[in-house]
Order: structure tokens, then sequence, then C-alpha cells
């Protein structure tokens, strides 16, 4: 049997934490455009295993910044993995 898919309250949250930390919220809100307090009640339902009424576009926002911040960090993961090779070379 498989898990049920997480909810669109519970996925902001998750992507939240990821690129912010425990303080995600403001952030995230600030980040997205988004009230702030809009942002507190879906971290609150997804804090209660609920949901929240994520539209589609916030959904598509979040999920453009989740990339955009990947690829980012994709791009320093390799100029430290670079650095890292070199100094052990030069060592």
């Amino acid at each position: 049997m498989t898990d049920p898919a997480p909810s669109r309250a519970a996925l902001v949250a998750a992507a939240g934490d990821a690129l912010y930390g425990d303080r995600w919220v403001a952030a995230l809100a600030r980040d997205l455009d988004v009230n702030t307090r809009t942002m507190e009640r879906i971290a609150a339902a997804a804090f209660k295993g609920g949901d929240y009424r994520v539209s589609d576009g916030l959904l598509e926002a979040l999920h453009k910044l989740v990339d955009d911040r990947g690829a980012a960090l994709r791009d320093v993961s390799r100029q430290l993995f670079r650095a890292r090779i070199g100094s052990s070379e030069t060592a």
C-alpha cells in the first residue's frame, strides 16, 4: 500500500523548512509575495496535519523558487568540490 500524497500545506511547509530552516514562514511569505498571515495559516494547518487552500499559482511560484535555489546550490556544491580536490593536490 502506498502512503497518501502530502497535503499542499505540508508541501509548502517542507519546502519552507528546507529553504530557510525553522523560521521559514516570514522569509517564504516575503519571497513569494504572500501575506505573512496567510503563510502562518498554511504553517498551522501543516503542523496540525491538516490542509489549507494553497493555490496552484503559489505552488507554481514555490516550485520555481525551490528549483532555482537547487540549481544555485548544485553550482556552489560543484565549486566546493573542485576547490577541495584542488587543495588536496597542492597539500
